[in-house]
């Protein structure tokens, strides 16, 4: 099962691509390594909700799955998963210390990618085509407003 997340992060990701290097990402290979990184991060979110809810909500995790995290250098409890460490990109096998966890990284994805109302009112806008953007489809509004 792929979160909401994931799947607003790979629309980011691949509109932010030209057509060449999203091909790169849908070619089979590469495709089956996302797939089984997801895979195994469902079953990461399992482990980190059975162990926050004191439940066994998944039992599904291949056997021997858990120990194989739990003894790599830098884990530190399954409740900080996507928080302190997640699974390394291309190895979703491999352990890796995060810088943020996935809530910030992703309030940074906004806040670089779409307009903020700011306290006052106003508008900002991270990037210049944004703003062109936006002022062109306000534009194109309010002449479709006039000729009704």
């Amino acid at each position: 099962m792929t979160s909401d997340i994931d799947i607003q992060i790979d629309k980011i990701e691949m509109h932010e691509m030209t057509g060449e290097e999203a091909l790169k990402q849908i070619n089979p290979n590469s495709l089956k390594a996302r797939l089984k990184r997801r895979q195994i991060r469902y079953w990461l979110y399992s482990l980190k909700s059975n162990f926050l809810s004191d439940k066994k909500l998944s039992d599904k995790i291949p056997k021997g799955f858990k120990e194989k995290y739990e003894e790599q250098h830098g884990f530190d409890g399954w409740g900080n998963f996507a928080a302190t460490w997640d699974v390394e990109l291309h190895d979703p096998e491999v352990l890796v210390s995060r810088l943020f966890s996935e809530e910030e990284e992703w309030h940074r994805i906004i806040m670089a990618k779409f307009p903020q109302i700011q306290p006052d009112g106003s508008i900002k806008y991270p990037d210049m085509r944004v703003k062109k953007a936006v002022d062109e489809e306000i534009k194109n509004q309010e002449e479709l407003k006039k000729r009704k």
